[in-house]
């Protein structure tokens, strides 16, 4: 069952135009704060790093003006908007699990409208939870800026221990489940060694590049898929 969900409308990809309109968090259950925040908080922290110099550069003023209630109509060369007219979509959701709540991160959008969806909608939280998201939304993008998170796992155990002093949630993280599906390793593969991902990369390159008989539509995005993929198996 979700226990929260963040829906981040964004330019698709490739597109030569950068805007962003996300809708407010929504989350059920005793715990529905604590849950916005969390989610909120994982989202950024799982894309933060994954930001180029420049939408780096302004993202301490984006955050400056969101603790000062300046809502800028930009931030990190991204339009804020509230019109979704061809926009693409990305969908993260929360989820309760037997052994507490898990993660289900959707990895196909670039990382700076999914930075800016989850900052505005932490900024658009009940003015008593909005204060508090926002201070752990400057640590997670402090400990992002100082290495201070590697993997999935290190994530979810800072930003527990940030928000509820470390109680028990789970760490599974569905991106690294959807990588090792992308490149066609076995899902319970566990820690897979850079070789073994590399040579799945290289074998999913050939079967998806039209130059070798591959479909020419749709082949950009399933070489972008691949690319992915082996990216975050390769960080973990």
């Amino acid at each position: 069952m979700a226990v929260a969900e963040l829906r981040i409308y964004h330019s698709r990809q490739p597109s030569a135009t950068r805007r962003v309109s996300p809708d407010p968090i929504r989350a059920v259950g005793p715990r529905a704060d604590d849950a916005s925040v969390y989610l909120g908080c994982l989202v950024l922290g799982a894309n933060v790093c994954g930001l180029d110099a420049a939408e780096a550069e302004h993202l301490d003023a984006f955050l400056a003006a969101l603790h000062v209630r300046r809502h800028p109509p930009r931030a990190l060369r991204h339009r804020i908007q509230t019109d979704r007219h061809g926009l693409d979509l990305s969908v993260h959701r929360l989820l309760a699990t037997e052994t507490g709540w898990r993660l289900d991160l959707d990895v196909h959008g670039p990382p700076a409208p999914q930075v800016v969806g989850a900052l505005v909608a932490l900024d658009r939280l009940d003015a008593t939870v909005r204060v508090r998201a926002l201070e752990a939304a400057s640590q997670v993008c402090a400990l992002a800026a100082t290495g201070g998170f590697t993997t999935a796992a290190e994530l979810h155990d800072k930003v527990a221990t940030m928000l509820f002093d470390g109680a028990a949630v789970a760490v599974t993280d569905s991106r690294l489940v959807w990588a090792l599906e992308t490149l066609e390793l076995p899902p319970d593969s566990g820690a897979v060694e850079s070789d073994t991902v590399l040579r799945a990369y290289r074998r999913g390159v050939r079967a998806a590049h039209p130059d070798h008989g591959a479909d020419d539509d749709g082949a950009a995005d399933r070489l972008m898929a691949l690319r992915r993929a082996r990216d975050l198996l390769l960080e973990v």
